[in-house]
């Protein structure tokens, strides 16, 4: 994903099982030189994803094309991007059962900026995937 869209890291986030509304980055891909984010992204809090997952409910996606209008709206989530020298995200739920249960992105995409159809059919397939390995695990 991170190569299709020519961004500088791709990721999945998942819920934190103990802290309802904290979220964790679970997997992370980087562009060659890009520096990694996931150790820095651990149990994010609710108030720097609430936007996120607001729009994840109405809109299906985010799609972030500048962050400086985020510095005085939503300055948590600004810190935590700028940090990461993010200007521009697409992000995606995973929604089983249409609760938010974890998403994916793909920070700076040089590539199709508009365009999210490629994340949602790998967020689908990921969905149809867990579906599938949650069934197995439980008839084991």
């Amino acid at each position: 994903m991170g190569e299709f869209y020519k961004a500088d890291r791709a990721y999945l986030f998942e819920e934190v099982p103990e802290q309802s509304g904290h979220w964790s980055n679970t997997f992370e891909w980087c562009a060659p030189g890009v520096t990694p984010q996931k150790d820095n992204l651990q149990q994010v809090p609710p108030e720097a994803t609430e936007r996120w997952m607001e729009a994840f409910r109405t809109q299906g996606s985010l799609i972030l094309y500048n962050l400086e209008p985020l510095r005085k709206k939503s300055p948590l989530e600004w810190e935590i991007l700028n940090s990461q020298d993010i200007q521009r995200v697409i992000a995606v739920p995973l929604m089983p059962g249409g609760q938010v249960a974890g998403f994916i992105g793909v920070d700076n995409p040089r590539y199709a900026i508009q365009d999210d159809t490629q994340i949602r059919v790998l967020a689908s397939f990921m969905m149809v995937r867990f579906r599938r390995e949650r069934k197995e695990w439980q008839e084991e």
